[in-house]
């Protein structure tokens, strides 16, 4: 991949970053160190999946990119799908049952 993409690729994970820092923090939420390391890994697996898919084309084995999409990229955001999901159940909070009284 040309270097620009990864400039491009770089500015779009440094925005998505500070805009999911600053909705945090609007929340009031603190994130769990899991889901900082869910995300993290996640993020790596899907920019990772991303350039062993390009190379593949690039060589003409269709074959292998589309089973690096399967491999690499179903699991990236399968955990990036978690983290979100432990966020939005986090911030929730319990739910409480109140009692009727009679």
């Amino acid at each position: 991949m040309s270097f620009i993409w990864w400039i491009v690729i770089g500015v779009a994970l440094t925005i998505g970053g500070i805009k999911l820092y600053s909705w945090t923090k609007e929340k009031d939420y603190k994130m769990k160190w899991y889901e900082i390391a869910l995300l993290l890994v996640g993020l790596f697996l899907v920019v990772f999946n991303i350039e062993v898919y390009v190379g593949s084309i690039a060589e003409l084995e269709r074959q292998a990119a589309t089973m690096s999409l399967v491999v690499m990229g179903l699991p990236g955001l399968v955990l990036i799908g978690a983290a979100f999901g432990s966020i939005n159940r986090n911030l929730k909070g319990p739910e409480v049952k109140q009692e009727v009284q009679a």
